[in-house]
C-alpha cells in the first residue's frame, strides 16, 4: 500500500493536476489509497458472503 500511495503522490497526481502544493498531493494520495483498501476489503467480504 505504501508503494501505491507513493506512486500516487510522486507521479500520478502531479500529472493529473500540476502546480498544486505537495501537501495536497500527500493528502490526496493517503485518501486515495485508503479508499482503494476499503473497496478491496468490501469486495472480499462480498465474495466470502456469497
Amino acid at each position: 500500500m505504501l508503494l501505491f500511495a507513493h506512486g500516487l503522490v510522486a507521479q500520478a497526481l502531479p500529472g493529473y493536476a500540476p502546480g498544486r502544493a505537495p501537501v495536497l498531493y500527500a493528502v490526496a494520495g493517503v485518501i486515495g489509497t485508503s479508499l482503494l483498501l476499503v473497496v478491496h476489503e468490501i469486495g472480499q467480504w462480498i465474495t466470502a458472503a456469497g
